[in-house]
């Protein structure tokens, strides 16, 4: 897990701010972190954790918070605390945010001997895993920060895939392993735009959900109007049918509904003429 900040070599000074219009007709460049700007900005405070797992023999650890998007091995970490399992790190860190169904996964570890040298700090190589936890940024109001203790999962019921993590979550259990106390803003310039960050590739977590294409969308609304109004006019041509029967055949039926007898009765001469039809 790298310490660097993720966008600090790969992103440009300068990108093409974020348009509606493109994510319908280019959807692939508005989705580019190093041409367009992001739908949103997640700025992520890791605060501090407690009751942690003890990695080392004294009964202690020395925790650090590895923090990525969409299971994306472009990560960002907090500093290592030496020997507690209560943390306090107030770190912040910020994500570009393209799709507005995105998950940040925050995963601890055990800092062993060595790993945090220059060049030997290798994502999961040595260290412990101590759990990890998933917001899923779609239920983060807009503007709005949210600040909380957040369980951590036990790290026995990690699965490498973000996709499975998401979608079936009976299959992960709610074993926990300590607290962690997070601060979240997800700042959004124009949320009425969600829609159209909607339309791009959702984020590669293994996903088979098709994105929101707004042609079809159209077109499916089409194809409904018209079914609709299939359905009106034929509606419409019955009750001109009945409608256009004479006054006497409404007469009749009305004179049927106040004298019901005559129909259930076995001896009227109504149901004998019926029985012989």
């Amino acid at each position: 897990c790298r310490s660097k900040p993720m966008n600090e070599e790969l992103v440009p000074a300068s990108r093409k701010s974020f348009s509606s219009w493109r994510c319908l007709f280019r959807p692939e460049l508005a989705a580019d972190e190093t041409r367009c700007e992001p739908f949103g900005i997640l700025t992520v405070k890791v605060d501090q954790a407690s009751e942690l797992m003890s990695a080392d023999v004294g009964g202690f650890s020395d925790p650090y918070a590895c923090l990525f998007l969409n299971g994306s091995q472009k990560s960002q970490r907090t500093r290592a605390i030496p020997q507690t399992l209560a943390p306090c790190w107030n770190e912040s860190f910020t994500f570009d945010v393209y799709h507005p169904c995105s998950v940040l996964t925050v995963a601890l570890y055990d800092q062993d001997f060595g790993t945090g040298m220059e060049g030997m700090d290798i994502f999961g190589t040595d260290d412990d895993f101590l759990g990890w936890i998933d917001i899923h940024v779609e239920r983060l109001a807009f503007n709005a920060r949210f600040a909380g203790w957040f369980e951590v999962r036990n790290p026995e019921t990690f699965n490498e895939s973000t996709s499975m993590r998401v979608h079936k979550p009976w299959l992960i259990g709610t074993s926990t392993a300590g607290r962690i106390k997070l601060d979240l803003l997800l700042t959004v310039a124009r949320p009425h735009q969600e829609f159209f960050a909607l339309c791009l590739d959702r984020p590669a977590m293994g996903t088979q959900l098709p994105p929101l294409e707004l042609g079809n969308l159209v077109s499916d609304a089409l194809k409904l109007q018209k079914q609709i109004e299939t359905l009106s006019v034929a509606y419409l041509k019955s009750f001109e049918r009945i409608f256009s029967f004479p006054t006497v055949v409404w007469l009749f039926f009305l004179f049927l509904a106040l004298h019901p007898e005559l129909i259930s009765s076995s001896a009227s001469p109504l149901s004998r003429w019926l029985s012989q039809q």
